[in-house]
């Protein structure tokens, strides 16, 4: 019997602590008028000219008071649905849909009232339909876990704490909360995620009829009365994924977004990126959508250096990342521009990977200072950034600060701590890592890491005013302001590591992670125009991008790109001969490297007072090239050519100087020789 007492008083000790303050009265008063708008939705609370109906399965399903849910039938106003701009409310709407849906209620026993309209929104139980919206509707892990961010990250519990809409153990459930936060939430102590009480009934299906229909009650109650609730991260996928169905996200997108960014209830951006994605992708909202594709990108740019390496990674969508992030799934749109992204970051790292290399890395910082006659020094400086670089792989590195975040979404138990998994990556994988920059940063910063290269081998000059103003003295009796160098050397290395690292997050999501989310354009560009990115699904930003012309740019319009020059002029490769004698040479110029602009076409000058010119185009052209060649004597008798480009010509000349005629028979090509995809041949 004691024991008994003892289980009673600490129940009651529980329900006291989560007995709302006055501060948290608006919410509660939130959740308490949703709730009875829900239960007393009628006929009889409700006015309006349109039917509307939503049918409920049988079966033991009971809300929070543990009444049975029954099929709802209550008015609407068909303005209100139309002035959405849902094509589906319109097309329901319509004469011939609404003498459909009168058929049906006609074979019906029951009798309905009068109305202009009637409105059957009862979700499909069969077909493709019902197939696609069952999938939809169906919650991840991640989402269906969401509750215990109100322990781990101090979650509002008026925003993760709701309760499924069937719920048969409410009183469980409201215990479930477990009164305030966990108090090492304020401690350095990362919370284990596996020590939170999770009760049967917290543990909900993926998908319930009944969550969906309460979802459709939701949305036509925010057309009608203005008022959404979102109390959990269950409720607030269901209701987008409901009004994307219905054609009208513009209803919930501001209360989603609201409860996206609620401080600090948006980090289930971070900790479920894909979820995240799918639902801004779904309402199209930038902010979220933009955050959690950069999650993704870099996440997936990882992935693939991880194949250019050779290692043998799984990359299932059933596997964590990397770092442990458990991972879900995107539609196939959101998950081809996460594809092309990642491919474009991954050539980004692995550049940056290689610029930083000994021979490479005073070039890619683009330093001034460097003193290019004196090999020797050249070579310590080298080592020196080298020793930089190598410092910021990862020794001693004390990591706590993104074990503790990792905590958040990966049990303290089998945690594998962040340093470890950081000293196993290559090195084009670090550049996508914030340890990278903020040790490379640090290293290049540190005036004893840099004294202990030149100290021994520098005479300090100045030294009252210039501390560490170090000057080379060479045998030649030349200086090297080596102070100067390591003060340019440093300040490239912090601009580089700006701008990878130093994201301007759209949503404020905490930043402790251990991914760099400092995506450029050239990876935003695939995302849709809504999202601030180039795809106005033509699908054109996923064709390979035109090279620029070798030759310049264009003088004219097409149909084909023209220059005004017709050789290049500069090119080693190019092999340039004169055959023949007289008055009637013969120029090939042999393009090893194929640059020219006029490559696999065959280009006969010859006096204007003789033969005329003409330019034949291959046969798998439909149109000649229009090659700006002009035609001017270079000898009072006219016996030899000079070509000149269309900038270079003399407007005074006339017409009986030169002539140009452009021929695209292939038949008659009998008087011109055989030209391959690698010679030019000029003939006067």
């Amino acid at each position: 019997m004691a024991g008994g007492t003892d289980d009673l008083d600490a129940k009651i000790g529980q329900l006291l602590l989560i007995t709302p303050s006055i501060d948290q009265a608006p919410s509660v008063d939130r959740e308490n008028n949703d709730f009875l708008r829900l239960q007393n939705l009628g006929v009889g609370t409700t006015t309006g000219d349109t039917l509307v109906i939503v049918k409920f399965p049988t079966g033991n399903y009971v809300n929070c008071c543990g009444n049975q849910w029954t099929t709802k039938e209550f008015l609407m106003n068909s303005y209100q649905l139309l002035g959405t701009g849902s094509s589906v409310f319109a097309e329901k709407l319509s004469p011939e849909a609404q003498a459909q849906a009168r058929r049906r209620l006609a074979r019906s026993n029951r009798t309905y009232p009068q109305t202009p309209f009637v409105l059957d929104l009862t979700p499909p139980i069969e077909g493709d339909e019902s197939a696609s919206l069952v999938a939809q509707l169906s919650l991840s892990n991640g989402i269906r876990n969401w509750w215990q961010s109100y322990s781990v990250f101090t979650v509002s519990a008026y925003l993760v704490l709701g309760h499924d809409d069937v719920c048969p153990q409410h009183f469980d459930v409201l215990l479930s909360g477990i009164g305030s936060p966990d108090p090492r939430t304020k401690n350095e102590e990362p919370i284990d995620i596996d020590s939170i009480e999770y009760p049967v009934s917290r543990r909900i299906d993926d998908y319930c009829p009944i969550r969906h229909r309460a979802a459709i009650l939701r949305l036509l109650i925010a057309i009608s009365q203005g008022e959404l609730v979102l109390n959990s991260a269950p409720r607030t996928a269901s209701i987008a994924v409901v009004a994307k169905a219905l054609d009208c996200v513009g209803v919930v997108t501001d209360s989603v977004l609201s409860w996206f960014i609620a401080e600090p209830n948006q980090n289930f951006i971070s900790n479920n990126a894909e979820d995240a994605l799918q639902i801004a992708w779904m309402l199209e909202i930038p902010s979220v959508a933009r955050v959690a594709f950069r999650i993704l990108v870099t996440e997936k740019a990882i992935e693939i250096l991880s194949k250019h390496s050779g290692a043998n990674t799984n990359n299932s969508h059933n596997q964590p990342s990397v770092f442990g992030r458990p991972r879900g799934t995107v539609d196939e749109e959101p998950e081809t521009c996460i594809q092309h992204a990642a491919q474009r970051l991954a050539q980004r790292a692995e550049e940056v990977s290689t610029g930083l290399l000994p021979n490479n890395i005073h070039k890619f910082l683009r330093l001034l200072l460097w003193p290019e006659g004196d090999a020797n020094l050249c070579q310590l400086l080298h080592q020196y950034m080298n020793h930089v670089v190598l410092e910021a792989a990862g020794f001693d590195l004390d990591m706590s600060v993104q074990d503790r975040y990792r905590a958040s979404y990966e049990p303290v138990g089998k945690l594998t701590p962040t340093r470890d998994i950081y000293l196993q990556l290559q090195p084009a994988q670090r550049v996508l890592t914030v340890c990278f920059w903020r040790m490379l940063e640090k290293h290049a910063h540190s005036v004893p890491l840099f004294e202990r290269f030149f100290t021994a081998r520098y005479y300090p000059l100045n030294k009252e005013s210039r501390p560490y103003g170090f000057h080379f003295i060479p045998d030649d009796g030349a200086y090297f302001d080596v102070h100067e160098f390591h003060h340019e050397f440093k300040n490239a290395i912090t601009a580089l590591s700006y701008r990878w690292r130093a994201a301007d997050l759209e949503v404020n999501i905490l930043q402790s992670g251990p991914l760099v989310l400092n995506l450029s354009d050239e990876e935003f560009r695939f995302l849709p125009l809504w999202a601030g990115g180039w795809d106005d699904g033509t699908g054109g930003v996923f064709q390979a991008e035109i090279p620029d012309a070798d030759r310049g740019v264009p003088i004219g319009p097409g149909p084909s790109f023209r220059t005004g020059e017709t050789l290049s002029g500069g090119d080693d490769d190019d092999d340039s001969t004169v055959k023949g004698s007289g008055g009637a040479p013969t120029i090939v110029t042999e393009t090893g490297t194929g640059s020219s602009i006029t490559k696999g076409y065959s280009v006969h000058a010859t006096n204007s007072h003789s033969s005329a010119s003409s330019v034949v185009a291959p046969a798998n052209n439909d149109f000649p090239l229009p090659l700006p060649i002009r035609q001017r004597p270079i000898s009072p008798d006219g016996s030899g050519w000079s070509i000149v480009s269309a900038e270079q010509e003399d407007a005074s000349i006339s017409s009986d100087d030169y002539s140009m005629i452009v021929d695209d028979d292939e038949n008659e090509d009998e008087d011109y020789d055989a030209i391959s995809n690698d010679s030019l041949i000029w003939r006067s």
